[in-house]
């Protein structure tokens, strides 16, 4: 464990996923990652509206629920909440 310590750093991450080849071969030199191009072409998502931040933070209080939930029942702190994007509607959660 101390080994894995002496390496930490301090650094800077990207909040998006990468949207091209290029970002992906820079940016995850630092932070581990996946490729997959953007459906509907290279575009790049520049922020979220305050509508949609709103919506964002109460999916993930709804998870932190449900991961709350299960500790307490014996299981594991872990839970997901899957929302239709386009309804916005949650289509599953565990």
């Amino acid at each position: 464990l101390m080994s894995l310590c002496s390496k930490l750093f301090d650094g800077r991450i990207p909040a998006f996923p990468p949207n091209t080849k290029e970002q992906f071969d820079e940016w995850s030199k630092v932070w581990p990652m996946n490729f997959r191009p953007p459906n509907g072409g290279m575009k790049t998502l520049l922020a979220f509206s305050d509508a949609e931040v709103l919506a964002l933070r109460a999916f993930m209080m709804r998870a932190c629920l449900l991961a709350q939930q299960g500790k307490v029942q014996g299981g594991g702190a872990a839970a997901v909440v899957i929302v239709d994007p386009s309804t916005g509607h949650v289509v599953a959660e565990s």
